[in-house]
């Protein structure tokens, strides 16, 4: 079950690391020779200092280095020492040169991946379909892309670099030792092995454990955070600033406990395993005093496994933290998988992004105008156990009507919007967009380009008016001929010329800084800007008041002819505009008025 379980988790890590699988295995090469001249300098340092009470040791172990042994050196002793202390230096000096670049191109590499696959999940999460991506709260996509990502960068990533690093050292001091001394070996590996074991045993599932608990507790904060500060009126006029504060409070305190628990049991490893050593040195004292071993020879070798303690000391010790980091991380794995397989994705590929939508140029219908769209006995509801939203519904909507829909409240209004905007997927019927189903590869992408949608909530960013309508566009690509043709067509020209910065001017997060009025004949620019030719207005007037809903009911009827235009709305007065009126009700729609 336990060789299951690490097989479905290694499939998951490779799937996760995708194409930057290549860069991560280029390194191997480097950590082995890390490790060789590791050993090599431990090894000659140990030389060193062994040779300072015989200095003839010091000459054989020269004549032993191939680069000495060429030259016939007749030295004094102290010569002699130099000469073997800057070799030992220059070994040094070599090592510590290429474990800085090797550490530095891996942070490169892991910390560039995990920026890839920030914008890798922002691509999926932004191609999933519209009921998939309403079935969560805002808070665990935040949460996913600038959490989770950075956790698999830091808890998966980066501790099998350093597993595979220091396991490679560990192997090479192993098998220098088992030439060297196999006694010292067994016994070291012997006790070390029974430690991290019993370690692991203890703490194995806590880890995993603590890993899921932070990352639920986290997801739970960023939406307390979200929820407090986008309700900042309604928590002002009701009082309910506490119940934020304190959802917020709580979780940052639980996350804190949650994160004190994981670093102690990191640090414990750590000194278990410098206890092993201690502990491993003196049983090998007794061991070897119990078999009568030569003194000298044991002090030489106790003073090598010393040495090559300094190095394989820390280097166990982060096996056994990368172990645990892996535990706390395997949470971020499971979820990242799932959303990105669960999305449709069969790979990891960066050059993509994550978004199957690069290009819709060459998408069918794409360079058809709007002629025509119609609903053929649509059935929707949003479960299987459900009931039916919309029930055998049939619409027609030609180029250049302007269709009134109403209904009441829950009768099914948006519903039906989302399924001509291609948003919804019905389960019986078919939608067709100019003589070709809306279910065809690229046809829904085609429509999207000919569609601008304005809600009763205006979406717009925390930045200038220019770049509100021409959203998407980098300021210096702007068409101004189109901005200010668009502005003075959506009756917004007079509000631009009355601010000093023009165009220039900055909304505010999600354009508070402006009226509703003025975010509506934003967004109407919007649609003129990117030449729409069917615009929905799913109840985007109900908030404004009589006279900027006249005025813009106004610009409505300068349309006529020019746009085709589909408006949801409880308003008498807006349907005046209309040529169509249709009403829904249980599920099914009734042609009212047609003029």
């Amino acid at each position: 079950m336990r060789f299951e379980l690490m097989q479905s988790y290694c499939r998951k890590v490779l799937f996760l690391v995708g194409s930057a699988r290549a860069q991560l295995l280029m390194l191997l090469p480097f950590y082995i020779i890390t490790s060789i001249l590791d050993l090599v300098g431990l090894g000659l340092l140990v030389a060193l200092i062994s040779g300072l009470q015989d200095i003839s040791k010091l000459r054989s172990y020269l004549d032993q280095i191939p680069v000495f042994s060429s030259f016939n050196l007749d030295t004094t002793p102290k010569e002699l020492t130099i000469i073997f202390a800057s070799t030992v230096l220059m070994v040094f000096m070599f090592r510590t040169g290429i474990a800085f670049l090797i550490t530095k191109r891996s942070l490169q590499i892991s910390f560039g991946y995990g920026s890839d696959l920030r914008s890798f999940l922002m691509g999926v999460y932004q191609n999933q379909t519209y009921h998939m991506f309403i079935q969560r709260n805002m808070s665990a996509y935040i949460q996913n892309i600038h959490s989770l990502a950075g956790q698999f960068v830091s808890y998966t990533i980066q501790p099998i670099l350093k597993i595979f690093n220091d396991s490679i050292l560990i192997l090479t001091i192993i098998l220098f030792l088992a030439f060297k001394d196999p006694l010292i070996l067994i016994t070291l590996l012997s006790l070390i092995f029974i430690s991290a074991f019993l370690f692991d045993l203890a703490f194995r599932r806590k880890m995993t454990v603590i890993g899921v608990q932070d990352n639920k507790v986290s997801k739970d904060m960023i939406k307390s955070i979200t929820e407090g500060l986008s309700s900042f009126r309604e928590s002002q006029i009701f009082g309910i600033q506490e119940f934020f504060y304190r959802k917020v409070s709580d979780a940052a305190n639980m996350l804190a406990k949650l994160r004190i628990r994981s670093q102690v049991i990191t640090i414990a490893s750590r000194y278990a395993l410098e206890f092993t050593v201690i502990f491993s040195v003196i049983c090998i004292i007794i061991i070897s005093v119990m078999l009568d071993r030569d003194g000298e020879g044991l002090l030489a070798t106790l003073a090598l496994f010393l040495a090559l303690s300094t190095r394989l000391l820390p280097a166990a010790s982060q096996i056994a933290t990368s172990v645990g980091n892996l535990r706390y991380g395997r949470h971020a794995v499971d979820v990242l998988y799932a959303d990105i397989t669960g999305s449709g994705y069969t790979a990891v590929d960066f050059s993509h992004r994550g978004n199957r939508n690069n290009s819709v140029k060459n998408a069918t219908g794409n360079q058809k105008p709007f002629f025509y769209i119609e609903l053929q006995n649509i059935y929707f509801r949003y479960s299987p156990e459900g009931q039916w939203i919309l029930n055998g519904v049939n619409l027609r909507i030609e180029q250049y009507d302007i269709v009134g829909i109403i209904g009441k409240s829950g009768s099914g209004k948006s519903t039906l919007i989302e399924l001509i905007l291609g948003f919804l997927i019905p389960q019986h019927g078919r939608i067709i967009l100019n003589g070709t189903d809306l279910a065809e590869p690229g046809v829904i992408e085609a429509w999207h380009r000919k569609v601008a949608y304005l809600p009763q909530e205006i979406m717009l960013i925390d930045d200038t008016i220019a770049s509100n309508i021409a959203i998407g566009v980098e300021p210096p690509q702007i068409d101004h001929k189109k901005l200010f043709d668009s502005i003075n067509k959506a009756g917004l020209g007079d509000f631009v010329a009355m601010m000093p910065m023009g165009v220039a001017t900055f909304v505010g997060d999600k354009g508070l800084w402006v009226s509703g009025g003025q975010r509506q004949r934003i967004a109407l620019a919007r649609a003129f800007y990117f030449q729409a030719e069917v615009i929905v207005l799913d109840e985007s007037t109900n908030a404004l008041d009589a006279e900027t809903t006249n005025q813009i009911i106004s610009e409505l009827r300068n349309l006529n002819g020019e746009v085709t235009i589909i408006i949801i709305t409880h308003q008498n007065t807006l349907l005046e505009v209309c040529n169509k009126v249709y009403s829904l009700s249980e599920g099914r729609i009734e042609l009212v008025r047609k003029v």
